[in-house]
């Protein structure tokens, strides 16, 4: 079997690999810097399981509903 392309470019490894060095990431905060994380349960009244996780910018909203 061939081996699967890479999903970034020799030049991001390294401008990533560079911010590790340096103890920044891309976006400005330090390495052991985190994003407040924010998780609601039960969100949607028709699913079984439903969950909402906030971080950052970034909203995920995952439910789950059971069929007999």
């Amino acid at each position: 079997m061939a081996a699967a392309a890479p999903l970034i470019s020799d030049a991001e490894i390294a401008y990533i690999a560079g911010g590790i060095l340096d103890g920044v990431r891309s976006d400005g905060r330090g390495c052991y810097d985190v994003r407040p994380v924010e998780v609601e349960l039960d969100v949607v009244a028709q699913a079984a399981g439903s969950a909402r996780v906030h971080l950052g910018a970034t909203d995920v909203l995952v439910a789950v509903r059971v069929s007999p």
